[in-house]
């Protein structure tokens, strides 16, 4: 389904989206947590990307392309480790889910109300920090991905118990 813009939105068409994207979500979940556990039989930084890819394709090909930037910090971040110019450690997994998460849920809150703008005040700040790990050198590179993680964790738009 290709839509012009997010207000000509059915119901179904929101929560075809929602689920595809919560879905590839999970799969992103899946896949840090068993690079976390190093399963060699488990392809799963290469099923990160697949899954995170398709998130950003459903939400850019269906008009939210407000979130673009965000989606392009966390590529960013996603292509490094698959270059394995970074490492996983636990950490960075917390700042990989913390943002996808925050895409996921500022996707259900523009579609549940679109007129509620109050995170792209903090997107570009959120953009800047995932900029900062990509761009820090070894040294620092641990304290840059702790200080995105604990800029995400201050979001009002994530859960506390995130």
């Amino acid at each position: 389904m290709l839509f012009a813009s997010p207000d000509y939105w059915d119901d179904y068409s929101a929560s075809e989206l929602i689920e595809r994207v919560t879905h590839s979500y999970q799969l992103c979940l899946q896949s840090l947590h068993q690079s976390q556990l190093n399963n060699p039989e488990y392809p799963s930084i290469r099923n990160l990307v697949s899954a995170f890819r398709d998130i950003k394709n459903h939400v850019l090909f269906c008009g939210f392309q407000h979130i673009s930037p965000l989606l392009q910090g966390i590529d960013d971040i996603i292509d490094e480790l698959e270059n394995q110019s970074i490492q996983l450690t636990p950490n960075l997994a917390d700042l990989i889910n913390l943002s996808i998460q925050l895409v996921v849920l500022r996707l259900k809150m523009k579609i549940t109300a679109p007129q509620n703008n109050a995170y792209d005040l903090q997107l570009a700040n959120i953009c800047e920090h995932l900029t900062k790990v990509i761009t820090a050198k070894e040294h620092q590179l641990d304290e840059r991905i702790k200080d995105a993680v604990k800029l995400l964790l201050k979001t009002q738009f994530l859960p506390a118990s995130a």
